[in-house]
């Protein structure tokens, strides 16, 4: 006659390493941090017209935001107000500090950026909040000119979020998985065969 009976040490040890796998998934999290470009508009899209032999200002109030590598952006384009293609303006960027030498003085110095464009993206490294001065500066040449320019700031940003897809994360779902071998294997009867 045969018997069957449970294997109940079997059965345990893999309700415990089932246990402690899903315990190890659930309780270990795997930061991930992704990089974003946060952008906010300052001036523009605007079109000007720069007279031949003019400069033209225009103060901006920068309100600086928390965040990693702050950065004016100024996208530029100088055309001939008569005529096709493209044509050439001097563009200044100045802090409020660096104004009388950059806005105002002849030969201009200390800017944070000078040089002759007709199309170009224009990147300027912020420090701090404050006012800046945007200058197109026509005076060489007695022609007018039609600017087309947008101004934002730009920071990095930094997010992070949650998952459970780290390295112990999976060895705790494998040892789950073994775990559940193990209950199936204990639960199921064992066949004995008594001899007689």
């Amino acid at each position: 006659m045969t018997q069957k009976h449970l294997r109940p040490l079997p059965a345990f040890i893999g309700l415990l390493m089932l246990t402690l796998g899903l315990v190890m998934y659930s309780s270990i999290p795997n930061i991930h941090n992704t990089q974003t470009i946060s952008a906010r508009e300052l001036s523009g899209p605007k079109q000007e017209v720069v007279p031949g032999g003019v400069v033209l200002t225009r103060p901006l109030n920068v309100t600086l935001d928390v965040g990693g590598n702050p950065r004016m952006v100024v996208n530029v384009t100088v055309k001939p107000t008569s005529g096709e293609g493209l044509s050439q303006l001097d563009i200044r960027i100045s802090n409020k500090a660096n104004k009388n030498s950059c806005v105002s003085a002849e030969p201009p110095s200390d800017c944070l950026y000078e040089k002759t464009v007709s199309n170009a993206s224009i990147e300027v490294p912020l420090n701090t909040s404050g006012s800046y001065y945007f200058v197109l500066d026509n005076t060489p040449s007695s022609q007018e000119k039609i600017v087309s320019y947008a101004i934002s700031i730009k920071l990095d940003m930094t997010g992070e979020y949650v998952t459970h897809d780290g390295p112990a994360n999976w060895f705790g779902l494998s040892l789950g998985a073994i775990g559940t071998l193990g209950v199936v294997y204990g639960l199921s009867r064992k066949t004995i065969v008594p001899w007689e």
